[in-house]
């Protein structure tokens, strides 16, 4: 009869952190959401990249994109 008992209140603990690991999984997924991250990038004063702070490399006599946006005026986008 014990056994039952503790088994039946490991069943319910369990179930009950499985809810609260869902409920905070979807907070993180919320705190990461691009639109959240862009609002709370402008509140600390950010802003974005503008076209003339992000330069081009020349490889082969072509133009290309480096595979790292390289910043032209990095402080640019510090401005508050």
């Amino acid at each position: 009869m014990q056994y039952g008992y503790k088994s039946e209140s490991l069943r319910l603990e369990r179930e009950k952190l499985l809810e609260e690991q869902q409920r905070l999984m979807l907070k993180i997924e919320q705190a990461y959401a691009p639109a959240r991250l862009g609002s709370q990038a402008r509140k600390l004063g950010l802003k974005p990249l503008l076209a003339s702070q992000v330069g081009t490399q020349k490889v082969g006599g072509a133009s290309q994109l480096p595979a790292a946006p390289a910043l032209l005026n990095p402080s640019a986008s510090f401005q508050r």
